[in-house]
């Protein structure tokens, strides 16, 4: 009866230690699938951040592109690029060269007194 008892007690524990392996198998797995799913929400997050700024860029771009056809961007074309006027118009043309020239004869160098010193 002790042989019984032992073996009753010893098939016991060996089922439990199982069970407790099995649960513990189970809890790592369940923590390692958490763990990939909020990994895995956080790319979505982000992913869906981005679609929404490249669906805002296409949305400003598609905006653009109607916009190319109207009669103002025409003009405004004509004008900046072709250098065509309207009748009655006439073209004044700046000239910015002058200035640098001014500008460079008014900086001077140490350099440029070199003949003060010969």
């Amino acid at each position: 009866m002790k042989n019984k008892k032992k073996q009753i007690t010893l098939n016991t524990i060996l089922t439990c230690l199982i069970l407790l392996l099995i649960v513990v198998f189970l809890f790592l797995n369940n923590l390692r699938i958490y763990r990939k799913r909020a990994e895995l929400s956080s790319i979505i997050g982000q992913l869906e951040d981005k679609k929404k700024e490249l669906e805002d860029k296409k949305k400003e771009l598609e905006e653009k592109i109607d916009g190319i056809y109207t009669q103002e961007y025409l003009e405004r074309i004509a004008r900046e690029q072709l250098s065509l006027v309207k009748p009655g118009e006439q073209v004044v043309v700046i000239q910015e060269l002058e200035q640098e020239e001014e500008e460079e004869e008014k900086k001077t160098s140490f350099w440029d007194f070199k003949w003060l010193f010969k």
